[in-house]
């Protein structure tokens, strides 16, 4: 089935219900709301990362304060950006900060803006940076090569080097395991404490531009340039489902924050996916088919992201518009034009506000008052 709202767009949010943060002095590229308070991190090609203060209630008396993080003291504007942030990713009590440049410097900040550690690897452009769920370790996947970083010790834990070109994407499978892709049309499986990956899938006909774990952990949706999206399984040697429906490359997908071990247990678990055909996707993975599709956009999608409630998947694009849709039958139920570019977009935990970035320099925060 597919969804068009091309001839009408729906109630667009209204100026009041909208934060607009500025401060950033290039474009903004990443954002992330902590897990547990009202704190969001942006990070910009300006070489630096900012800590805003949200204030709970309506988005025209949003912001109280805001912490600006440099990773440019060795580095001037006529570096080109060499030092700009490029991912930022919470630590899941909401008490440490991890940011990480295109030099390869991974960064640990307190929730207040204090320094607690820098790390520095010739490992390429940071592509990816996350957490395990313990908070112990911080893998920090580069262009080049992928280093986890033990928090306790403040130092490497261990290095993987196994793809022949370059890294696009990692994620965590649980504490000790993620996954890695690349340009080399491979995935491989690591775990700590092994010089070998555990597990290498093959498959697809282009480079793989994403991969993301179930919930649960027993699935792996991988995106590619071939314009497909496969699930893999431990248990198996190649791909479960080859998912086809985009024309075009395809960028993300997100597992939807619902079923078995999730705080939504009684919502069927779901897979978007979003492509530069301009459209999104949103799959039973189980029949291997898509449940709808979305039509509105008019340019690349470069960010999909469900709601932790699971109820809402929000877009952002290259032309200028955040849509919130309706998971359950996929209407569009929100619309805002910020612009400019879209280049990330961000949940807070209560569902109810949603950061969005943009090319134009600055922050969004949204009250969707739904």
């Amino acid at each position: 089935m597919g969804i068009s709202t091309r001839a009408r767009i729906p109630h667009g949010i209204i100026p009041c219900d909208v934060a607009t943060l500025a401060g950033h002095s290039d474009e903004v590229v990443v954002c992330a709301w902590s897990p547990t308070c009202s704190l969001l991190a942006s990070g910009s090609h300006d070489s630096t990362a900012r800590i805003w203060t949200i204030i709970d209630g309506p988005c025209n008396s949003t912001l109280r304060d805001v912490v600006v993080l440099t990773h440019a003291e060795a580095f001037t504007v006529e570096d080109n950006g060499l030092a700009a942030i490029c991912e930022v990713d919470w630590k899941g009590d909401g008490t440490l900060l991890a940011t990480g440049s295109c030099t390869g410097e991974t960064r640990i900040w307190t929730a207040d803006g204090a320094l607690v550690s820098s790390f520095e690897e010739d490992m390429g452009h940071i592509v990816s940076l996350r957490w395990n769920q313990m908070g112990n370790s911080l893998l920090s996947c580069g262009s080049e090569k992928v280093v986890v970083w033990d928090i306790n010790t403040a130092g490497s834990r261990q290095e993987f080097n196994f793809h022949t070109a370059r890294i696009l994407d990692a994620d965590w499978k649980n504490n000790t395991s993620f996954a890695t892709c690349s340009v080399d049309r491979k995935i491989h499986v690591c775990q700590i404490g092994l010089n070998r990956p555990s597990k290498t899938f093959s498959g697809h006909r282009g480079e793989i531009n994403g991969i993301r774990w179930s919930p649960a952990g027993g699935l792996l949706a991988s995106c590619s340039d071939d314009a497909s999206i496969k699930i893999w399984s431990m248990s198996y040697s190649s791909f479960v489902r080859d998912l086809r429906r985009h024309t075009r490359e395809v960028y993300c997908t997100e597992w939807s924050p619902t079923g078995p071990t999730t705080h939504n247990p009684n919502l069927a678990l779901l897979l978007a996916s979003s492509s530069f055909d301009t459209n999104i996707n949103v799959w039973d993975v189980e029949q291997g088919s898509p449940i709808y599709s979305l039509t509105r956009h008019r340019n690349v999608i470069y960010s999909i992201e469900f709601s932790p409630n699971g109820e809402f998947l929000a877009s952002g694009s290259l032309d200028h518009w955040l849509f919130v849709w309706s998971v359950k039958d996929g209407r569009l139920i929100k619309s805002f034009y910020g612009g400019g570019g879209v280049t990330d977009i961000s949940w807070n935990k209560s569902s109810d506000k949603i950061a969005v970035t943009y090319v134009n320099k600055i922050v969004c925060v949204l009250d969707l008052k739904m």
